[in-house]
């Protein structure tokens, strides 16, 4: 069965760039207005959700704690994927499955998603 990635992220263009790479291999969702998935009823579960540290005024911190407190995100992983540079600092802190820096390469960030989604932790805490 595919596994769905949902990627949320206010730049169009990273968005797209990150479709096309990994749609190849999962079904990929994609969300600039990370409260438009809080309010309205989701049917589906992703299997991985890769957030952007800032979209917009929200935080991946804000997006986290959010979708802990909402079916059918409560266990989902999240790993942030950010420029900033206290970024595996902001992933531990709240407890993210992981984080990719930007910026970062197509291959590096496919393999991530790969290693994380197929149970390779030693290969999936950060990059």
């Amino acid at each position: 069965m595919l596994k769905t990635i949902m990627i949320l992220d206010d730049d169009p263009e990273t968005l797209e760039l990150l479709t096309r790479v990994l749609n190849k291999h999962y079904e990929v969702i994609t969300e600039m207005d990370p409260a438009r998935l809080l309010e309205e009823n989701i049917s589906y579960k992703p299997d991985l959700i890769l957030v952007d540290h800032f979209i917009g005024d929200v935080t991946s911190r804000d997006v986290i704690n959010a979708f802990r407190q909402k079916e059918p995100f409560k266990q989902v992983p999240v790993i942030i994927h950010s420029a900033h540079e206290q970024i595996e600092h902001i992933a531990n802190s709240i407890n993210a499955a992981g984080f990719i820096r930007k910026p970062s390469g197509i291959k590096e960030i496919r393999d991530y998603i790969h290693a994380h989604l197929n149970g390779n932790t030693a290969a999936s805490t950060g990059v």
